[in-house]
């Protein structure tokens, strides 16, 4: 006999705080347009690395700005990465999903 298919239920509502509250508001938005638009930072870190040439689209903070804010504004510690490095390594480093934050490796 066929089982009754599961209910969806949304999450409920957590208290993240906005962007802007976390540090990504209009000079955060500036700062990143203009590291992105250097032709140094046109494609991902991470895929050059692997051979692959994937336009980057995220400011990855390399220094773990989760842990340590005082590294946010540091631009020493910045990288260009694309949408789904970021989400990988934010999932895997920083506690996304679930997992346990590891804390991030450069």
């Amino acid at each position: 006999m066929p089982s009754r298919p599961k209910i969806h239920r949304p999450h409920p509502p957590t208290k993240r705080k906005s962007a802007a509250q976390r540090g990504y508001g209009t000079d955060w938005q500036k700062a990143r347009l203009e590291f992105l638009a250097k032709p140094e930072n046109k494609f991902c870190a991470n895929c050059l690395k692997q051979g692959r040439q994937t336009p980057a689209t995220v400011v990855d903070h390399s220094g773990g700005h989760n842990i340590n804010r005082s590294n946010f504004w540091d631009k020493s510690l910045w990288r260009p990465s694309c949408k789904s490095c970021n989400s990988r390594f934010a999932a895997s480093c920083e506690g996304g999903f679930g997992n346990p934050a590891t804390g991030r490796a450069s």
